[in-house]
């Protein structure tokens, strides 16, 4: 007997992706606070709950940092704010990286949000969704 009895590995799919333009709510699936190269920056998975065939969304947010110009600063904190508006989430406020990543771990995923999404083509990822802009009620 294997572990994979049963198991049909033949029944599979390729995931698609909404057209560009579509109006879809999502839902959060994962998020965490990494700190890469060009700073630090929450990492959102976002999924269509209604329809497992899509892709999921991964949705990245830049945290804005001293060094950043005016402009710079102004756009990452509107794609956060956006973002925490639409999805009706907090921005942790505490010291660490991994403090902030727990937080957002224990309480974004399950929350829900109306987007317009954009189809792009990526060389490394193939096909996929990011967030054009939020649709607020």
């Amino acid at each position: 007997m294997s572990f994979m009895d049963g198991v049909d590995l033949n029944d599979t799919f390729e995931p698609a992706t909404h057209s560009d333009g579509t109006e879809v709510k999502l839902r959060i699936s994962d998020a965490e606070v990494r700190k890469g190269d060009k700073g630090q920056y929450f990492f959102v998975r976002i999924e269509d709950p209604e329809d497992f065939t899509i892709k999921d969304i991964n949705h990245i947010m830049m945290v804005p940092s001293k060094d950043d110009n005016p402009k710079v600063q102004n756009a990452r904190k509107r794609a956060i704010n956006d973002f925490c508006e639409a999805f009706g989430v907090d921005v942790p406020s505490v010291e660490t990286v991994e403090e902030a990543s727990q937080y957002v771990q224990s309480n974004w995923p399950g929350n829900s949000a109306w987007a317009i999404l954009r189809h792009s083509e990526d060389p490394e990822y193939g096909e996929q969704n990011r967030i054009r802009k939020f649709v607020k009620g």
